[in-house]
C-alpha cells in the first residue's frame, strides 16, 4: 500500500463556497441587459456552454461573450457592453473567491505534515486570476485549471496533468 504523499482540492464547494444559483442568475441577467440581448435566452445558452467554457474552447472572455451574443442572433456587442459584461462577472468572481474559515489552516496542517497540495478545478478565466490573490495559492504546489487544459472532470486526463505537475504518482494521492 502506498503512502499519501499529495492531496488535491477542488475549489468550488470545498475551499471557497458554492455560489447561489439565484445569484448566478441576477448577475446572467445584468450581463445580458448590459449587451441588450434576451435575458432568459442568455442565461439557458451560458448554462448550455458551460463545458466550452470550462475546456478553453475559447481563448478569454471577449471570445465567449461575443459567441454567445451571436447565438443569439445579434450582433457582437460593442467594446464598452462587453466590457462591462465581463467586468461584472469578474466582480462576481471575486466576490466568491474567499477560502473558507477553515481552509488555510488545513493547507497549513498538511503542509507541515510534508504533503505536496494542488488546486484542480472546473473552471474559466477569470477563477484563476483570482485564485492567485488567495491566501491558498502560495501554499499550494501547483493550480490546474480545466480550460487551460482542455479538459475537465471527470476526465481521467485532467488528473493525470495534475499528478504529473505534483511529481507524484496517482496512487499516492488522495
Amino acid at each position: 500500500m502506498s503512502k499519501i504523499k499529495a492531496v488535491i482540492f477542488d475549489l468550488y464547494g470545498t475551499l471557497i463556497d458554492l455560489f447561489p444559483w439565484e445569484s448566478q442568475r441576477e448577475l446572467l441577467a445584468r450581463m445580458s441587459s448590459a449587451l441588450e440581448v434576451p435575458t432568459e435566452l442568455f442565461q439557458t445558452i451560458w448554462t448550455e456552454t458551460y463545458a466550452e467554457r470550462v475546456t478553453g474552447v475559447f481563448p478569454d472572455a471577449e471570445h465567449y461573450i461575443s459567441h454567445l451574443c451571436k447565438k443569439l442572433g445579434g450582433a457582437p456587442p460593442d467594446e464598452s457592453r462587453l466590457a462591462e459584461a465581463i467586468e461584472m462577472r469578474r466582480e462576481f468572481t471575486r466576490k466568491l473567491m474567499a477560502p473558507r474559515p477553515d481552509a488555510e489552516e488545513t493547507f497549513m496542517r498538511l503542509k507541515r505534515a510534508g504533503l505536496k497540495l494542488a488546486l484542480l478545478t472546473n473552471c474559466s478565466w477569470e477563477d484563476r486570476d483570482f485564485w492567485g490573490e488567495t491566501s491558498l495559492a502560495a501554499l499550494a504546489d501547483t493550480a490546474v485549471f480545466s480550460f487551460e487544459v482542455g479538459v475537465k472532470k471527470p476526465d481521467p486526463e485532467v488528473y493525470h496533468v495534475t499528478c504529473k505537475r505534483l511529481g507524484v504518482p496517482p496512487a499516492d494521492c488522495m
